[in-house]
């Protein structure tokens, strides 16, 4: 595992998980939407009640590696599990009861290489170690449409 890996595993057992479910849930959470990015740059999650939260942080979420595009996987792999960041979270303004997390996936007990975090993670180790530092977030983008 690298650093940054190294230093999630520190954030989530130091960080009280208790204290940020019952944050969310005093904000009027009632789900939290672990999500993932594809290696084609499409957001994936499931919808988890925060009655979960606990389960969910541990990666009890799963999903078949072969039906994501661009994953080298069989059916018959090891199921994928995602694990949400803490420090990630965001409470949507648009839908009040729902916290979302960029997660990580994980397989068979460790990261998931073809992981598009896990990817960018390592390309930003190797950048640290040239001197560089970078500040990224997340743009997500919608369209309206309208019927004529």
């Amino acid at each position: 595992m690298d650093k940054f890996h190294n230093r999630r595993k520190q954030i989530v057992t130091n960080e009280s998980l208790h204290q940020l479910k019952n944050s969310l849930e005093e904000q009027g959470v009632r789900y939290c939407l672990p999500s993932y990015v594809d290696i084609h740059g499409v957001s994936k999650s499931k919808f988890v009640p925060i009655s979960h939260f606990d389960r969910m942080m541990g990666g009890s979420e799963l999903c078949t590696g072969a039906a994501l595009d661009g994953v080298p996987q069989d059916v018959s792999d090891e199921e994928v599990s995602s694990h949400p960041d803490p420090e990630s979270v965001i409470i949507l303004p648009w839908k009040k009861d729902v916290a979302w997390f960029a997660s990580d996936l994980w397989c068979e007990g460790k990261p998931f290489e073809p992981c598009s975090r896990n990817i960018f993670k390592a390309v930003l180790a190797q950048a640290a170690d040239m001197g560089y530092t970078f500040n990224f977030g997340i743009e997500p983008e919608f369209f309206l449409l309208k019927h004529t």
